[in-house]
């Protein structure tokens, strides 16, 4: 019996700490992209697995700092994902 609940034991304390690891990697991970540009995102590693018809072999990008960009651009951008970005707190609980 002191094995079973030993196991147990071991087995939510490894749940536990897999856990928080995946919470702090949640974190970091976004809160990193302020400061370090990834090498390479998701979009990219699908066109690159499936690319569509008349895609070019080569994507050219340049990173540039935010203050470069227009604000109207910006807020291009942002509409673009959410129209009512400015009107709710994060999540737009209508639409989901």
């Amino acid at each position: 019996m002191t094995k079973t609940l030993s196991l147990w034991r071991r087995g939510l304390r490894w749940l536990i700490i897999s856990l928080c690891l995946l919470l702090a990697l949640s974190i970091v991970l976004p809160v990193s992209m302020a400061w370090w540009n990834p090498p390479t995102w998701s979009w990219r590693i699908m066109r690159a697995l499936d690319p569509p018809a008349n895609f070019p072999a080569q994507v050219q990008h340049q990173w540039v700092p935010l203050e470069q960009i227009s604000p109207n651009m910006q807020l291009a951008v942002i509409a673009a994902e959410d129209q009512l970005f400015f009107h709710h707190r994060g999540f737009d609980w209508q639409s989901i």
